[in-house]
Order: structure tokens, then C-alpha cells, then sequence
């Protein structure tokens, strides 16, 4: 299991002042020259303390679901013609996957939004949520078949990591791969919620991760690591990418899994 001491007595007042300085707001609005046409989707980053351990909760998508099934993600989805911002899709869809009120959930800041494949941009919004709410909660079954936490500052240490080079510029140069227990039952943590996780915790812990990232990333400044992307890719080639790391992954996962 994963231990670690730098992150043992982290203030939550330091945890929401350092997501709050990051915080992007409506980032594709606010940036008109990306021109974004796609589906807007947004999802829920919850931290929440074990003892004194900050924690991510994580969702293994239903098996059943035409996309990613059996996949770990965060609870998220497609924005609603009725929600007026990335906010409310993330918490309408986090209540609606896993039971999780909307009213005990504090937003602490919304980091630029990632493109997955479908032309479908997906923002993350990160918040605090009750202590007990792994207790709590009730997951939808039709969507998620299990829900747990691992400690976030798991995502900036090398020992549960695993990454390969993928030959591609910009935000796909590596794709990582995490895991807390080399148990095969373990969940393997990979992709896009690998990057939003080791993105929170690096504002979180105000330090890089222990391992090589990609090019474009930067802690002390996520936008502009993100439009230093988008100079590198464009949206088009963002979209072809994507595909490719999904048909790719799908031959490794189970792989990896057993590190």
C-alpha cells in the first residue's frame, strides 16, 4: 500500500488556497481563439481526509456502459441544456452516478478542460466532500460498480508509476499508469484521470512529480502549460491522438495491471 509523509499534515486552508490561485473559471469562454465547437462535458475531482491523509475519490465505471466500461474515471458527464455552468454539470452528474448532495460538496477551482475522444471537453472541477462520504454515498449501479479513494499525493511518487512514451507532441507524449497495491484486484489508474489526478496534486503539494512529465506541463501555471499545448497540437490532432492512445491502451491495460 502506499505510504508517504510530505503529505501527512497538509491544512485544508492551504489545500483550498493553492486550488483557488489555479482556479480557471470558464476557461473555453474565456479563450474564444480556441473556438470550440464540441460537446462541453465536465467532472468531479473529491478530496476528502482519511485521518490526516488528503484522498481522491475514484469511480470503476459499470461494465455494461457502451464507453470505457470497466474503467476507473471520476463521476462526470456531458453538460445539460439546464446547467448553467461546468459547476453544476459536475455536481449533477456526481449525485446522479454515486448519490453525492450537491449541497455538501464545496467547489475549491476548475482546471482547463482536457479533450478526450468524440470532440468532447472535459473541465475538472475539484471540491472538498464530507470525511465520511465513502460511507455515505450510493452509487448508481447502472453507471458505476465501485467507488474508492486512494491518497492524492500517490500521483507525484514514482513508486506505484508506470508511464510509456507514446512518439506523440504535447499532452499525449506519456501516458501514465498508477496503482496502489500490486494486488492484480488493485484498480488501475491511467489516462486522462491519471493526468487531472497528478495535476491536482501537484497545485495541491506545490511540487512536480517524481517522475517525467510531459512538455507542456506546468504546476505553477495549468493555463499556460495549456495553450502551449494547443500550439503544439491542434484540436483536430488532439481528437486523432486520442483515438489512437484508446485503441492502444486496450491491448495494455490488462498488463499493467499486475505491476
Amino acid at each position: 500500500m502506499y505510504s508517504s509523509s510530505f503529505d501527512a499534515a497538509i491544512p485544508k486552508d492551504e489545500v483550498r488556497r493553492n486550488l483557488q490561485k489555479q482556479d480557471s473559471g470558464d476557461f473555453l469562454s474565456l479563450n474564444p481563439q480556441l473556438d470550440w465547437k464540441g460537446t462541453r462535458a465536465a467532472v468531479l475531482v473529491p478530496l476528502f481526509y482519511v485521518q490526516d491523509q488528503l484522498h481522491v475519490l475514484l469511480t470503476r465505471r459499470a461494465d455494461g456502459l457502451r464507453t470505457a466500461p470497466g474503467e476507473v474515471a471520476f463521476p462526470g458527464g456531458k453538460r445539460d441544456k439546464s446547467d448553467k455552468d461546468d459547476i453544476k454539470t459536475a455536481l449533477r452528474e456526481a449525485e446522479e452516478e454515486i448519490g453525492l448532495p450537491q449541497n455538501e460538496v464545496e467547489v475549491l477551482s476548475r482546471l482547463p478542460p482536457l479533450f478526450s475522444v468524440n470532440s468532447v471537453s472535459a473541465t475538472p472541477v475539484v471540491a472538498f466532500v464530507p470525511n465520511d462520504c465513502l460511507s455515505r454515498i450510493a452509487p448508481n449501479p447502472s453507471e458505476v460498480q465501485d467507488v474508492f479513494s486512494v491518497p492524492l499525493a500517490m500521483f507525484l511518487s514514482e513508486k506505484q508509476h508506470r508511464s510509456f512514451a507514446t512518439n506523440w507532441p504535447g499532452r499525449f507524449e506519456f501516458i501514465h499508469f498508477f496503482q496502489e497495491s500490486k494486488k492484480q484486484s488493485s484498480p488501475v489508474i491511467f489516462g486522462l484521470t491519471a493526468y487531472i489526478c497528478i495535476c491536482v496534486a501537484s497545485i495541491v503539494h506545490n511540487r512536480d512529480p517524481d517522475f517525467q512529465m510531459e512538455i507542456t506541463f506546468n504546476r505553477k501555471d495549468m493555463e499556460i502549460g495549456y495553450l502551449v499545448a494547443f500550439s503544439v497540437l491542434s484540436i483536430a490532432t488532439h481528437m486523432n491522438v486520442a483515438e489512437k492512445m484508446r485503441k492502444k491502451l486496450s491491448g495494455v491495460t490488462a498488463q499493467n495491471s499486475k505491476l
